[in-house]
């Protein structure tokens, strides 16, 4: 079971995620856990500090929050990814999609 911290700053709720990997194994537990705290929300910030891996269906289990914030009028963003990450995301065109930042404070600023 993935780890999770979650905490609001300004009306955004901003997620972190503890464990240094983000695939198959914990994509279930990462979407059921956060499925009904972000049902409640519009604004969302995953702060990816933690996180040296992810596979699709991390990238999968993120590009689906993004979607369902968007289809009520919200917004996903990222911030704190480490450079691993980064080149998978890039690799994958995530860039195009979605928004991300160095750090947490640039991420908040964007809203």
């Amino acid at each position: 079971m993935i780890q999770i911290s979650s905490l609001k700053d300004n009306g955004i709720l901003i997620i972190v995620p503890k464990d240094s990997s983000l695939e198959a194994n914990l994509v279930k537990s990462f979407v059921a856990a956060l499925g009904k705290e972000i049902a409640q929300e519009r604004l969302v910030l995953f702060d990816l500090t933690h996180i040296e891996y992810i596979d699709s269906s991390g990238i999968g289990a993120i590009l689906k929050f993004m979607k369902e914030l968007r289809d009520r009028g919200g917004d996903l963003k990222l911030c704190a990814l480490q450079p691993a990450v980064l080149r998978i995301f890039e690799l994958v065109g995530m860039p195009r999609l979605i928004e991300m930042y160095p750090s947490r404070q640039e991420a908040l600023d964007s809203f």
